[in-house]
């Protein structure tokens, strides 16, 4: 064996190595992949959890969106009370029997114009198992307010596409 082939035999083996862990690096990269799909771990991160603080001053002011049977889904109702004001409420899905009622979202919100607001539905939606398939949006005209945006006016079905969007969801 010349001093050539003995390095032409050191490449060829190096290169196997090399796609070798390229093979188990892209097998590794897709296990992790797969299993952020079928574990709930995917959607929110650590960080971005809310504290049992958190979650207890929402409970005391909206505790009506809360502890919702999620057999069919969940609904969020989403109305404006001026350009840049979204407001939010949780109910189970309804699957067809809407007519949400003016009196129902009043007693969801405390008998307030003003719903939860972003951060605070990401922050329940947190204690919900739910996948977001069965997260439903329901834009909502208050009684409390004249303003109809005009997205919902225009394209509802863009405007539910944006408010999923802004919920990551």
């Amino acid at each position: 064996m010349t001093v050539s082939d003995y390095c032409s035999s050191i490449d060829y083996i190096n290169s196997l190595e090399v796609r070798r862990m390229r093979r188990i690096a892209l097998i590794l990269i897709a296990v992790i992949a797969v299993s952020g799909l079928f574990c709930g771990c995917g959607r929110v991160s650590a960080s971005e959890l809310p504290s049992q603080d958190q979650i207890s001053k929402i409970k005391e002011e909206y505790p009506g969106v809360f502890g919702l049977d999620t057999s069919k889904g969940l609904d969020i109702v989403v109305w404006q009370l001026a350009e840049h004001d979204l407001n939010f409420a949780l109910v189970r899905h309804r699957d067809g029997e809407y007519g949400i009622v003016d009196d129902e979202l009043l007693e969801l919100t405390g008998h307030k114009a003003n719903g939860l607001s972003l951060d605070q539905l990401k922050a329940v939606l947190t204690t919900y198992d739910v996948s977001k398939d069965d997260l439903y949006i329901v834009p909502w005209q208050s009684s409390l307010s004249s303003y109809i945006p005009p997205e919902v006016a225009k394209d509802k079905d863009g405007y539910i596409r944006s408010v999923r969007d802004m919920l990551g969801i």
